[in-house]
């Protein structure tokens, strides 16, 4: 990633290290492994909490009834009110993990 010094690599067991200057590096390099492992496991999580389940898969009264629990709870409202209230530090550190993420599904197979 540009202007980031990150190495990525892996245990023989496959679990990743992340190896960085500061948090800001960690923080990308930590969003690319996560792009590449989990962005099946990410999405789900994100059209869920949008209340998007039976939209975007199948509409089942078990994905509908999901879909009206989480707006009802209001994860989605909650999350994007929370991101307004982030001080600086903390919004570049959430930024820069996404920003790892999308140049994960970039530039990785």
């Amino acid at each position: 990633m540009a202007g980031r010094t990150v190495d990525i690599g892996r245990t023989e067991d496959g679990v990743v290290e992340i190896r960085g200057r500061d948090d800001i590096d960690l923080a990308a390099g930590l969003g690319v492994a996560h792009g590449h492992d989990r962005i099946l496991q990410m999405d789900m999580l994100r059209l869920a909490a949008q209340g998007r389940l039976a939209e975007c898969l199948e509409a089942t009264s078990e994905t509908v009834a999901i879909d009206v629990f989480m707006r009802d709870l209001g994860v989605a409202r909650t999350a994007a009110a929370d991101l307004e209230r982030l001080d600086p530090a903390s919004l570049t550190l959430a930024e820069t993990y996404a920003a790892g993420v999308n140049h994960a599904l970039r530039h990785c197979p």
